[in-house]
């Protein structure tokens, strides 16, 4: 467990490649906070410039109420670490495999998770990871929140690169076409809402609208594949939220 001045860490909740989230408190007014940490003990310039941006996206977007919020960028010996609100939920990707829902209320989950996601593209920033890990909520107060804005940049028309698959290879089951370098489309606001469209259509479905046995193949169907109407996997999904759901994705691959 790390030490961090000012600072009470009560556990470590996630870990990834690059950084490691806890659960702590703020030792000044005892204000529950979540503490984002990179994970290399010496950081490039590089890696620091990067985690400085995306505080500084977060803060931007401070007032956002669909955004968890920014508290502040904190110095960790060599490294630094971003200290933001803790909502007492956990993401979306969690709640999936622990809850049985509704229809109606997955479609209320449904609007949440799009008004936040709106909130942040209103405020021209394209988040670029958009999944069921990004969300934050809180089941009992029912309040969602987005996350993790590491890879989020300004809302302009970029030229498309290549991916590091093994940066992205958590996400590639949600990752937009242009984003895979393999097609000459820019990214802006229309990748969120294709990675949108997947998250939604997982959570009504219970399952990806494409699959791979290895991130190529799964590339490829991002790019051509037209997924299974969710009507085919569970009958009781209206045909008009169904048709919403395949062809937004479609649309997407086609160039609407």
């Amino acid at each position: 467990m790390i030490h961090l001045t000012g600072y009470k860490i009560n556990e470590e909740i996630f870990k990834s490649n690059s950084s490691t989230i806890f659960r702590g408190t703020r030792v000044v007014d005892n204000c529950p906070v979540v503490i984002k940490l990179l994970n290399n003990e010496y950081p490039t310039d590089k890696e620091l410039t990067l985690f400085n941006r995306e505080f500084e996206i977060m803060r931007d977007l401070d007032g956002s109420g669909g955004v968890v919020k920014a508290y502040s960028l904190e110095k960790h010996n060599n490294s630094l670490a971003i200290v933001m609100e803790d909502i007492g939920g956990k993401s979306i990707a969690q709640g999936l495999k622990n809850f049985n829902m509704s229809f109606d209320e997955k479609l209320t989950l449904a609007i949440k998770i799009t008004q936040s996601l709106v909130q942040v593209h209103y405020k021209n920033i394209i988040h670029k990871d958009v999944n069921p890990s990004n969300f934050i909520w809180n089941t009992k107060t029912n309040e969602v929140k987005i996350i993790d804005f590491g890879l989020s940049t300004e809302l302009t028309r970029e030229a498309s690169q290549s991916i590091d698959l093994n940066i992205l290879k958590g996400t590639l089951d949600y990752i937009s076409p242009e984003q895979t370098g393999r097609i000459n489309r820019p990214i802006d606001y229309r990748t969120d809402l294709y990675s949108l469209g997947i998250t939604l259509y997982e959570l009504f479905t219970g399952q990806l609208p494409f699959r791979g046995t290895d991130e190529l193949e799964l590339i490829y169907n991002h790019i051509a594949k037209k997924p299974v109407p969710p009507i085919e996997i569970d009958s009781e999904i209206p045909v008009l939220l169904s048709n919403r759901e395949e062809y937004s994705l479609f649309w997407h691959n086609s160039g609407v």
